[in-house]
């Protein structure tokens, strides 16, 4: 692992309800769910996780892959003694719930799989992509969605 830890924030929610895992997309933070929080935890106890460098997570001190978040993510769960749970990712967070699918199929009762899938972009473009948030940070991100 190559940064201190994954955050995944406390459950809250319907007492009895089943864990609902919400991850977000690169450049957002658990707060692109805060709107859905009502509705689903009417239903759900909800637990949003955070990508390295995001939100509060500490920030990563190198490369990691997917496989490395979800590994880190069923960590936490085991901590937690939660066996399976549904689970909603948008884009990278996506591609974590797609691997959970396959290398932890029993940890696993519903997935939802937002603006994913199991190929993003292809390794140069996240590249530079990258390269750009470090020199420049997000606002260049930021500005082509305006």
């Amino acid at each position: 692992m190559t940064w201190p830890g994954l955050r995944l924030e406390e459950p809250k929610g319907v007492d009895g309800g089943d864990l609902l895992v919400l991850g977000h997309s690169l450049g957002t933070s658990a707060a692109l769910w805060d709107d859905a929080l009502p509705a689903l935890r009417e239903r759900f106890r909800v637990a949003r996780w955070e990508v390295p460098g995001h939100g509060d997570a500490p920030a990563a001190t190198g490369a990691y892959r997917v496989e490395e978040l979800t590994d880190a993510l069923v960590a936490r769960l085991d901590a937690r003694a939660t066996e399976a749970v549904h689970y909603a990712g948008v884009s990278i967070a996506g591609c974590v719930g797609l691997d959970l699918c396959l290398r932890h199929p029993e940890r696993v009762i519903s997935v939802a799989v937002i603006s994913s899938g199991a190929r993003v972009d292809d390794p140069a473009l996240m590249r530079a992509r990258a390269d750009t948030a470090r020199a420049r940070g997000m606002r260049p991100f930021v500005e082509s969605f305006r």
